[in-house]
């Protein structure tokens, strides 16, 4: 499951570096108070609200392809899935963070995937 959500947030990423220049990208993965959390940040342009309203909607896509539009899509269901939570911030840099609880612990009860979600990934700058 995490490897699935890994790969299409990858695939993303890899599209950006082809098609610009001077842009960094980090993946970060953390445990932290019962949780898995992947974060993908890049030091793109901004993404405008009502593009960021509909990342998650099939099929929607800003790419030129047909083909393409389901990668986070996928993604917000798999995390959907399992519990867990997909957030997407955009301001100096965009940061995807996925927060998905720990396995053996079941859904995310006590709701620590949205309290924390914000106060992760402070370490990776750019």
């Amino acid at each position: 499951m995490v490897n699935s959500v890994h790969c299409y947030l990858l695939k993303n990423v890899k599209f950006i570096l082809l098609v610009t220049t001077h842009r960094r990208v980090a993946v970060e993965i953390k445990y932290e108070d019962a949780n898995y959390v992947l974060y993908v940040y890049n030091t793109g342009a901004k993404i405008p609200v009502g593009v960021k309203q509909r990342l998650f909607t099939a099929g929607y896509t800003t790419k030129e392809s047909a083909a393409c539009g389901y990668g986070l899509y996928l993604v917000k269901k798999i995390v959907d899935k399992y519990g867990g939570k997909i957030e997407v911030i955009s301001g100096e840099r965009t940061t995807f963070i996925v927060c998905l609880p720990d396995r053996g612990r079941g859904k995310d009860d006590q709701n620590t995937c949205s309290k924390n979600c914000h106060n992760h990934g402070s370490t990776v700058t750019g």
